[in-house]
């Protein structure tokens, strides 16, 4: 396996910050602020790159979905979802500012 394989599976997966930012319609610091918040979840890779994963933002994506208000089993659901991500450890790589 070479580094441009490694480097394809990993972009299979990923998104950059600017790329990620442009399908969630959002600036590149609004992604930056829900990956230090834990609701999107990424990877730095070097120094300076950080990557996120696409399943986090399909994921980020269906909790931001309307659900109506007078639905209350899917907004307590939503609320369990959100406890449990902010009560797990953050991702080797992701500790500190991205």
């Amino acid at each position: 396996m070479t580094a441009l394989d490694v480097k394809q599976g990993v972009g299979a997966l990923t998104l950059s910050v600017p790329d990620a930012a442009a399908f969630l319609n959002v600036s590149r610091e609004t992604v930056r602020n829900l990956l230090q918040e834990g609701q999107l979840e990424g990877y730095r890779l070097g120094k300076r790159k950080i990557v996120v994963l696409k399943q986090s933002l399909q994921r980020y994506l269906e909790e931001q979905r309307a659900v109506p208000a007078y639905d209350e089993r899917a907004q307590a659901r939503l609320r369990e979802q959100r406890r449990q991500r902010q009560a797990a450890p953050a991702p080797r790589g992701t500790e500190g500012r991205p």
